[in-house]
């Protein structure tokens, strides 16, 4: 047996005992657990380090199947993230797949969700490729609105329900659980690793990141030119931490803070301003204030 673990986060001491948490091979049988423990999940998406693979076992990556119109994504197709909170639903962004009004700008057949997945472009063994089957945007996302980032987020409905692997799994949602102000969660995505790049990366990264106080967040956005300012409410949350943050490509992936024992989904990379800037942080969707709008949809479908 493995020596015990610890993992600094929410200002307490999380330990796990045993190899690596699970036994290797084993199913995760619940939502929110890894096969892997993040031995400093402070290390430095942009400012980030290296996920192992299995890592995050609900990050999964949004692959947009327009290599005949857009030759960029023959390479790599990757275009965002997303979160797979049961076995058949995942969460992102609504700005990864609608246009103005939210009309979708391609089809469900153009979209691919791989779960398992770790280097883009190469095959491992772990990746589950499947289609869609419904997406649901928030029927008030709106990129017209002068509230334009806000709503922003959407379900996908698989076309078949994912096998559960060490690799793939859900992750919690919590109605009732906020992150505190000031405590650590982690991003993680295939996003740009600076402000500056061209391309996604190949392998995906992750960044532990503090939560920003709301009010705080909201004055350093209104010190902005107009059309740079970003609406800051109740419905959103900001992260980040000494230039580690989301970027370009991350959208539409986990915030996760570990609480209870479990990784719970608390953000969706939304949007920002300059990618690691250290007076604007990161903008998430607040998971828990659409709890129920995400509920119903699941039980309709």
């Amino acid at each position: 047996m493995n020596p015990l673990v610890a993992m600094e986060t929410d200002g307490y001491q999380v330990t796990f005992e045993g190899c690596n948490s699970l036994p290797p091979h084993e199913h995760n049988e619940s939502c929110g657990k890894t096969a892997i423990v993040e031995k400093d999940a402070r290390k430095r998406v942009v400012g980030g380090e290296v996920s192992q693979p299995g890592q995050w076992p609900w990050l999964a990556s949004m692959h947009l199947m327009l290599g005949h119109k857009h030759p960029e994504l023959l390479l790599r197709p990757h275009s965002c993230g997303a979160s797979l909170i049961h076995p058949q639903w995942l969460l992102t962004a609504a700005h990864c797949i609608c246009e103005k009004s939210c009309r979708p700008f391609a089809d469900i057949k153009d979209w691919r969700v791989v779960l398992g997945e770790h280097v883009q472009g190469r095959e491992e063994g772990t990746e589950q490729n499947i289609t869609l089957d419904k997406i649901v945007a928030h029927p008030k996302y709106s990129q017209k609105s002068e509230e334009k980032e806000l709503y922003d987020i959407a379900l996908l409905k698989l076309s078949r329900p994912a096998h559960m692997t060490e690799y793939v799994n859900t992750i919690c949602i919590k109605p009732d659980y906020t992150a505190p102000d000031h405590s650590s969660c982690v991003v993680a995505g295939w996003g740009k690793l600076s402000h500056e790049a061209e391309f996604s990366a190949e392998i995906p990264h992750h960044a532990s990141v503090k939560i920003v106080p709301t009010s705080v967040c909201a004055v350093n956005y209104n010190k902005l030119e107009w059309d740079a300012q970003q609406v800051i409410d109740e419905s959103v949350i900001c992260a980040n931490d000494a230039g580690r943050d989301a970027c370009h490509y991350d959208s539409g992936g986990p915030l996760a803070c570990f609480h209870d024992g479990h990784w719970t989904l608390t953000g969706v990379v939304s949007t920002g301003y300059i990618c690691g800037h250290p007076d604007y942080p990161g903008i998430y969707t607040r998971v828990n204030h659409f709890y129920d709008w995400i509920e119903s949809v699941i039980e309709a479908n």
